[in-house]
Order: structure tokens, then C-alpha cells, then sequence
């Protein structure tokens, strides 16, 4: 007999790059289309029912038959971009929106004709607002850029470039983290300025923002099916393909100073489909999203220094049953979200007491949560309008190293009357094609 052992290493997990759902059941994507390999660690479980036959006397076993088999799919991602996030959570929710807006940086243009004096400049953007100091009526480009720079609300780097001057229109273009997104109007205090014969004008020139995406929850319970290449590099006779995968499950980790985790649970068919001559997608080191890089929205206000740490968990119920498998036949005939899914929600937010968001837990105030998870132009975003939140077991909580009191809250999000659903989720994003399409 001979033993021609095989050493396998650094497996590959491909997946489409734009989230394509299937065309139909059992009718996996193409090969091409599984061009993105994703930096993520996988489990596999197999759910397999027997039934067990005994003899005659019903004493021992004499043979077991198996009625039902299906894969239970783990992806862990120690660090994941917006995009894929949010490709995940289109997948989940199944049904989406074709992208529309373009990605261009905003513009405004400021115009006075004073001839003399100072003036200020405000911004305020996503619950902070700064002011600058008094600036001369000929202040200089460069130094202008420099104090919008100096603002907490905009910060370092986050002025592409300023051109002009005040006379003939100083011209503002955004960027770095402020990049494809529709910010606010600068506000001009026209402080001491002389010599003008109006106030000064802030003009949008160009309109920042990027593609806008939006999903929802289909209405029919049907889940958007993908599928997924898996194999060895180097091993082009190991490579497999598993298809009919619905997103069961996905586990959202937000940790203000790491960075954000994710859990997606897929099913899917039991016995993958073998390749010949796939090619594996090249390994991608992308930046992972940041903790610090989100923000929860509570009731229309951005808890920023407030925002400790947020557990998201959203979950379709998916049944596994009976009813999951055809009359005679042992493969999954369908996947469909269940009766009850559920979106717990847990986070730790600091504060004490009867605090603007302690007194809308005693009060058992619904509102709506928001969870904006990435820059403004590369950003997904889970929307919960209706929320009820409720203290924890243990509902204030010491955290961190100087152990500042935070409360710990169970939310549950309720069926919002307008969505006719708990949920929804938007991003804005570079991608061109519509996600979980096919």
C-alpha cells in the first residue's frame, strides 16, 4: 500500500468581491465570480440526523439512516472593512437597492468683500463643533487651511486644500477622513469685519458624498443565496465550492479603542461541489475598521466620548427542521428566515445616574439607534428606529483604566411602523454594483 502524505497550509476562503447572490437555488456562482479572498478564520459543523434502526427485538442497533444533513458555516473576522460588513449584512436582510449618488469630495466656496477686520469660521458635523479664532479679512490660504485643520470637528489632514482668498472666494475642498461626504456648511461670523456690503456667503460648489447603498429586510422571508470557494494554496486538486449559503447569524463586536470584530454564520448545502483548475484570488491585507472610527446615534444624538463598547447581534431564526428538506431527499431543499428573528443589542455607554441616556432607560422611552460604523464616505450603517432599552442584570458597570461608571444596557428593537420591520441598514461606499445581486 503506498503513503504519499500531502502538506497543507494557509487554506483560502473566496467569496464574491461585490456580494452576487445566486441566480436560483442550486445554481452556484461561477467560478469568476468568487474573486475575493477573505482574511477570516472558518469553522465548519455538520448538522447530521439519523435515525437509528434496532433489531427485532429492539435489543442493538442494526443500522442507522441518515434523514437530514446540512453545513453550518463560521467565518470569525479579526478585522473587517466597511464594505465587506455591510456585504454581509445585505446578504442577511436579502433585499437591496441599486447604488445611486457619485463619489466626489465637497467644495464650498467663501466670499466676502470686506476691506478690513476679522471673521470666524464654525463647523459643526456628527455632534462636535469647533470655531476658529478671529482671522483677518486677507488671511492668507495656507493659514486658513491651517485653522480649519486646528477644529475638533474637522482635524488634521482633513482639508484637501483651500485656494483663493477672501475676496475672490476662498475655495474649500474636504478630504482625507472628511473625503466623499456631504458635510455642512461652514458658518462665517462676520465678527469685526469693515468695509462689506453684505455678510458673508458660503456657497456648496460641489456636493460631497459617495454611492449610496440601501437594504432591507425582504418581506417574503426569502434569504439571498451565495456561494463560496475553499481550499489549499498551492493544491489544485482540493479546491470545493459550497452553494445555497444563507447568512443565519451575524455578530458585531464595536470596542472604541480596537478594532471591530465580526461573526457570520452561514448554512448551506451539505455536499460541496468538487473544482478543477480554480484559481485562488491573491491574499488582500486591507485596513481593518476601528472602533474609533464609529458611532452610535441615541435618540438623534452622536455619543461619541460616551460610546464605550456595542455588541450587535442579528440573528434570521433560520429553520433547520422538517420543513427545511424536501418529502425524500436528504439535502436542503430551502433556506427561509424564520417566524422570530431576533437583534439583541448590548453596550456599555458612560454615564451615571439620571443622564440623558440613563433617563431614557428609566423612562422606558423608545427611540431610535443608529450604528455608523466607519468614516462618513466609507461608512455601513445599522438603523434601528424603535428601540426600548433596559438595564442590564448589573446596570452600572466600572470600566477601563481609570474606571469610570458606564451603564450597561439590554436593548431590544421593535417593529417599526413604516419599515414594517425592526430594521434597516444603508452605506455609503465606493462599490459601483448594487450588493446581493445577481
Amino acid at each position: 500500500m503506498s503513503f504519499n502524505p500531502q502538506r497543507l497550509k494557509k487554506a483560502f476562503y473566496a467569496f464574491s468581491s461585490v456580494f452576487k447572490k445566486q441566480t436560483a437555488f442550486d445554481v452556484p456562482l461561477a467560478d469568476e465570480d468568487l474573486d475575493s479572498r477573505h482574511n477570516c478564520s472558518v469553522t465548519f459543523e455538520d448538522v447530521v440526523e439519523r435515525e437509528t434502526i434496532y433489531d427485532c427485538g429492539q435489543e442493538d442497533v442494526f443500522d442507522e439512516e441518515t434523514t437530514a444533513q446540512l453545513k453550518r458555516v463560521r467565518l470569525s473576522y479579526a478585522s473587517i472593512t466597511p464594505q465587506r460588513l455591510f456585504g454581509w449584512i445585505c446578504l442577511f436582510l436579502s433585499s437591496t437597492a441599486g447604488a445611486t449618488g457619485t463619489a466626489q469630495n465637497e467644495v464650498q466656496t467663501i466670499t466676502s468683500d470686506a476691506t478690513g477686520g476679522t471673521f470666524t469660521a464654525t463647523f459643526a458635523f456628527e455632534g462636535l463643533t469647533g470655531t476658529t479664532g478671529a482671522l483677518a479679512y486677507n488671511v492668507t490660504a495656507a493659514n486658513f487651511k491651517k485653522a480649519l485643520e486646528a477644529l475638533a470637528s474637522i482635524g488634521p489632514g482633513n482639508i484637501a486644500s483651500v485656494t483663493g482668498t477672501l475676496a475672490t472666494g476662498f475655495v474649500v475642498t474636504f478630504g482625507g477622513q472628511l473625503a466623499k461626504t456631504n458635510v455642512p456648511l461652514l458658518s462665517i461670523g462676520a465678527g469685526s469685519l469693515t468695509g462689506n456690503t453684505g455678510a458673508p456667503t458660503v456657497v456648496q460648489t460641489t456636493a460631497g458624498g459617495n454611492k449610496y447603498h440601501a437594504a432591507t429586510r425582504s418581506s417574503d422571508d426569502a434569504l439571498a443565496k451565495t456561494s463560496m470557494a475553499c481550499g489549499w494554496e498551492g493544491n489544485s486538486d482540493n479546491p470545493k465550492k459550497y452553494f445555497n449559503m444563507v447568512v443565519e447569524s451575524i455578530t458585531i463586536t464595536l470596542n472604541r479603542r480596537k478594532l471591530v470584530t465580526v461573526e457570520v454564520v452561514c448554512l448551506a448545502r451539505f455536499t460541496p461541489e468538487e473544482l478543477t483548475g480554480f484559481s485562488e484570488p491573491d491574499c488582500e491585507n486591507l485596513p481593518g475598521l476601528k472602533g474609533a472610527e464609529c458611532k452610535i446615534k441615541v435618540n438623534s444624538n452622536y455619543l461619541i466620548e460616551e460610546f464605550w463598547q456595542a455588541t450587535i447581534v442579528l440573528n434570521n431564526t433560520v429553520p433547520t427542521g422538517d420543513d427545511a428538506f424536501p418529502f425524500s431527499g436528504i439535502e436542503v431543499a430551502n433556506f427561509e428566515r424564520g417566524d422570530k428573528p431576533t437583534y439583541p443589542i448590548s453596550m456599555q455607554i458612560l454615564g451615571s445616574g439620571r443622564d440623558t441616556v440613563g433617563t431614557l432607560i428609566e423612562d422606558e422611552t423608545k427611540v431610535p439607534v443608529e450604528f455608523l460604523m466607519g468614516l462618513p464616505g466609507n461608512r455601513a450603517s445599522l438603523i434601528f428606529p424603535n428601540v426600548l432599552m433596559k438595564f442590564a442584570s448589573t446596570p452600572s458597570v466600572y470600566v477601563g483604566e481609570k474606571n469610570r461608571s458606564a451603564h450597561s444596557i439590554e436593548a431590544t428593537p421593535h417593529k417599526d411602523a413604516t419599515l414594517h420591520a425592526p430594521l434597516r441598514a444603508e452605506a455609503y461606499l465606493d462599490q459601483t454594483e448594487q450588493f446581493a445581486a445577481v
